[in-house]
């Protein structure tokens, strides 16, 4: 059978339109994804710039409590020798939650150190 010339028309104006559609379809998932794909690096970049201020923050934490805790530990000593036992136990206590919380702090640093971004 043969086709006329309207059906030939108009079978070339839906293959126009398809092809027109799928581009068009194309067009919009590309930009979608680069959209996407910006908005992902934005995030890790802030995510990674966060957790190296924390590393960072924590790192001058670390050094300020090991400091204390020397200070602490030559109080210790001084205290021993004028008898203050009661300085004695907030001292030792002092040290003993210093030294835990350096103990999370260096268990998160390690957690940071683990993250790839």
């Amino acid at each position: 059978m043969k086709q006329g010339k309207t059906e030939k028309a108009v079978f070339a104006k839906l293959s126009t339109e398809k092809v027109e559609l799928r581009a068009q379809i194309v067009k919009d998932v590309i930009e979608q994804l680069n959209y996407a794909t910006r908005s992902w690096s934005s995030n890790y970049e802030a995510a990674g710039n966060a957790l190296e201020k924390l590393y960072n923050e924590l790192k001058m934490s670390m050094s300020k409590t090991e400091l204390g805790i020397e200070m602490a530990e030559d109080a210790i000593r001084k205290a021993k020798e004028l008898g203050a036992d009661d300085v004695i136990k907030d001292l030792e206590r002092a040290i003993r939650i210093g030294k835990d919380d350096m103990q999370k702090a260096k268990r998160l640093m390690g957690a940071i150190d683990k993250v790839e971004i």
